[in-house]
């Protein structure tokens, strides 16, 4: 048994080393416009403390590509200490956690929940999309993983963030659907390429009223879409302390 535990031990230790090379390689490739987060600056050094102390709390989940974006938009409100507090909230909810647990049949039921509540909303723009070859894995996921960071005005992303704290995993399908909804007749009318641009980088002339007129406009509450999430597992936050993780063959 000690000996099983040397090896976990050491297998932990590796997965971590491995882990804070990602984070010093994905750090300029997060908010690299913002002078807080140009190399050596204070968000940089700050997220990065973060995240290399996420790493230490959860070794079998380590880094991950995405976390990144999470804990910067953290570290432009808060201290080291408070911004690693919040992340550890936020992971705790069912959708961040399974997300970045890499496990494809947990990423499907997801990505399967989100094309059904897709063809429910939008059904002209589900058509659409499927007709151009435009899959929810290719903008979906990364909404997700960043909590639309990446792809929202910081604005108008912390406003998500607001109501995800509040209601969570299920609001994340209302946003979406609220987002492409506002986008819908633009999206129709675009060339796959298009598609895909605008998908991942919203115009900064949109309103956090014209977005949650548009979210609320959505038609499920978060109660169905928790209902419908519940065809498969959804994790409280004290279970996802305990589930274990299993580690990648590969790290790119």
């Amino acid at each position: 048994m000690l000996q099983d535990a040397v090896g976990v031990a050491e297998m932990l230790v590796a997965h971590g080393e491995r882990s804070i090379k990602l984070v010093n390689v994905d750090m300029p490739r997060t908010f690299g416009h913002h002078p807080l987060f140009q190399p050596g600056a204070e968000g940089t050094e700050h997220t990065t403390e973060v995240l290399e102390a996420y790493i230490c709390y959860r070794p079998d989940l380590g880094y991950v590509q995405g976390m990144s974006y999470l804990a910067a938009t953290l570290c432009f409100h808060m201290d080291s200490f408070t911004a690693f507090k919040a992340l550890v909230a936020l992971m705790s909810s069912s959708l961040l956690f399974d997300m970045f647990r890499l496990e494809a049949t947990r990423t499907f039921h997801y990505i399967d929940i989100y094309n059904q509540i897709l063809e429910y909303e939008l059904p002209a723009l589900a058509a659409y999309f499927q007709e151009t070859g435009i899959d929810a894995q290719m903008y979906a996921v990364d909404w997700a993983l960043t909590l639309f960071t990446r792809s929202l005005p910081l604005d108008l992303a912390l406003r998500i963030w607001d109501v995800y704290v509040l209601l969570g995993s299920p609001f994340f399908f209302q946003a979406s659907m609220g987002l492409l909804s506002l986008f819908q007749d633009s999206l129709l009318a675009m060339e796959p390429e298009d598609i895909m641009r605008l998908l991942h980088n919203f115009p900064k002339t949109m309103s956090s009223q014209q977005l949650f007129e548009a979210i609320s406009s959505v038609s499920l509450s978060c109660q169905e879409i928790t209902e419908l999430l519940a065809g498969g597992k959804l994790w409280s936050p004290d279970e996802v302390r305990r589930v274990p993780v299993k580690f990648p063959d590969t790290y790119e």
